[in-house]
């Protein structure tokens, strides 16, 4: 295939360059022979063209074949003497006949439709032309809509020399797209994004979601998404002719910022003697923990520390000693990851 558009930008065929199309051609020339009386007698050669376009996803095709133009030699033997007369005749191609079809189908990615349009003809010319377009004349040229399929289209000029050419419009497929996933979940549970087109993965131009924000990629038809608010998603598909498609998700987080304690622990254990607060992810910070005994006398203190760690809890010790058995009452004080606060108050009780 890059070869064939290489023979339209570079080689052979360069007259079939169109702007904004890329053309794939091929030129060739077929030897041609006859017989007569009983010689082979070489002809002047056959010329064939063929394309295609465009070079991505072809919709039309197109191939054209000129037979015999050049010199022709008639030779007459006498039968009784073998004199011989002989006279050239020249055979040519029309300078100002039809010479060969030039047409673009624009495409309407709002209609869908395909249009037919013809360049470079002059109508008027000796007499005018007439066009056929699968074996029915065509009276207007301008926006005639043609239907999908193979389509045959003949030229002919005032002296009856023709021009025609075969080409196919394959159906368009309309893009479309869908979003599945999990649109529920909880804060750090992530969720996979899956777009489901009917385009195939050569018929894309591009991928597109907006935002990018908490997805592992924005250009794939399957991100995951860690999001830690709700959030809407759009993801927008361009196939190879410029047309898009779209859908949109929207993914609800449900935001739980809890922070547990122990209601009781045995003060100088080794097992169950910390008392320290137990966070899941949405907690950042314990800004401060106090607590107080039954007289509200502060026997702890810790401030700006990090949840969930033992070391920075109340080992059920004051001053040196373990405290007596009874019910102390805590305070804490925590920031969550959206800096929104929180204030947990209770108690605990502490045996020997």
């Amino acid at each position: 295939i890059e070869g064939m558009n290489d023979v339209v930008k570079f080689g052979t065929a360069r007259v079939a360059q169109i702007p904004g199309i890329d053309v794939c051609a091929k030129t060739g020339t077929a030897e041609n022979y006859t017989i007569l009386d009983g010689r082979r007698i070489k002809l002047p050669n056959n010329s064939m063209f063929v394309c295609f376009a465009p070079k991505e996803n072809p919709r039309i095709a197109i191939a054209v074949f000129v037979q015999n133009a050049g010199d022709y030699q008639i030779v007459f033997t006498h039968p009784e003497s073998g004199c011989t007369v002989s006279e050239t005749i020249n055979i040519q191609k029309l300078d100002n006949g039809p010479k060969g079809i030039n047409f673009a189908l624009p495409f309407s990615c709002e209609t869908h439709s395909e249009q037919f349009v013809f360049e470079g003809l002059d109508f008027a010319q000796n007499g005018g032309f007439t066009v056929s377009l699968n074996n029915k004349v065509i009276t207007k040229f301008d926006g005639l809509t043609i239907d999908t399929g193979m389509h045959n289209l003949v030229i002919t000029d005032s002296k009856g020399c023709q021009v025609d050419t075969v080409f196919f419009i394959a159906k368009y497929e309309i893009p479309s797209v869908k979003i599945e996933g999990v649109t529920d979940i909880n804060f750090t549970d992530d969720t996979q994004l899956t777009a489901t087109t009917n385009l195939r993965p050569d018929e894309i131009s591009e991928i597109q979601w907006i935002p990018s924000t908490y997805l592992s990629c924005d250009d794939c038809l399957n991100p995951t998404c860690t999001p830690i608010d709700d959030i809407s998603y759009q993801v927008i598909i361009t196939d190879k002719n410029g047309c898009t498609t779209s859908n949109e998700i929207e993914i609800r987080v449900r935001f739980d910022a809890n922070i547990y304690f122990p209601n009781i622990i045995r003060a100088g254990s080794s097992s169950n003697g910390q008392f320290y607060p137990l966070t899941n992810a949405s907690i950042k910070s314990i800004d401060a923990l106090y607590i107080y005994d039954r007289w509200g006398n502060l026997v702890f203190s810790n401030e700006n520390f990090s949840p969930n760690d033992p070391q920075h809890g109340w080992d059920g010790n004051f001053n040196g000693r373990d405290m007596v058995q009874g019910v102390y009452t805590y305070i804490c004080k925590a920031t969550d990851i959206k800096d929104n606060k929180h204030t947990v108050a209770s108690d605990v009780t502490v045996v020997e």
